[in-house]
């Protein structure tokens, strides 16, 4: 038998996982680019719609826009938020019941103990989230409102073993929307409101024990 080289199987062993994480990137780099396109194209067609509401006369009232990201909240219980109509944002912070964006209970997925959060635990388990989609195929998979979506199925494995690690608390649908679309950059094939209440249902819905099963791997 020949001699083996233990330096050639780590060389390409590491050759392998710089290949996996420059797909990786790029994957990301994809789905940031058509997220941003479709982020441009809901802001045109809100804006759109408010100005047709406008050339029709209608009285735009705060309280009859309340936001889509009203999950955005950690503890939005009883907790109205409204959206100002646009070229009207100088009223925004003496509007009754608005919230301006740098509110302080509005979360991210990974706090510090300030309640900010936190940039260091947010990027780990965005790539060990990464590594798990990328293993399995599921990068260019969208998130959606459907259970058996497999992202689906990994994030709330994902939150339940960061829950028993003491890395969160009770996360708001809206702070794990936040973390998939923010952090991760995948895009989505439902609307906001939609996917953010399926969720919410999820969360609280059993989780699959086989995908767990297979998620405790990247512990």
């Amino acid at each position: 038998m020949l001699p083996t080289d233990k330096n050639s199987n780590f060389d390409s062993q590491d050759a392998l996982r710089r290949d996996r994480d420059r797909w990786v990137q790029l994957a990301m780099d994809q789905a940031e680019y058509i997220r941003q396109l479709e982020q441009q194209i809901t802001i045109y067609q809100k804006q759109l719609k408010m100005q047709q509401d406008q050339t029709k006369g209608a009285f735009i009232n705060y309280g009859t826009f309340i936001a889509e990201q009203k999950n955005d909240i950690h503890d939005n219980d009883h907790c109205p938020i409204y959206v100002c109509p646009p070229n009207d944002s100088a009223s925004l912070s003496s509007a009754p019941g608005v919230r301006p964006e740098n509110d302080s209970r509005i979360k991210k997925l990974f706090l510090t103990p300030e309640g900010i959060e936190d940039p260091k635990r947010t990027e780990e388990e965005r790539n060990r989230f990464l590594n798990y989609l990328a293993d399995h195929h599921l990068l260019q998979r969208q998130i959606d409102c459907y259970k058996d979506n497999p992202v689906n199925k990994a994030i709330i494995c994902f939150c339940v073993k960061w829950k028993r690690l003491r890395y969160l608390g009770k996360p708001s649908p809206a702070a794990v929307y936040r973390f998939l679309t923010e952090a991760c950059r995948l895009t989505c094939a439902s609307e906001t409101a939609a996917i953010t209440a399926s969720l919410g249902r999820l969360l609280k819905a059993d989780y699959d024990k086989d995908t767990f099963d297979d998620v405790e791997n990247y512990f």
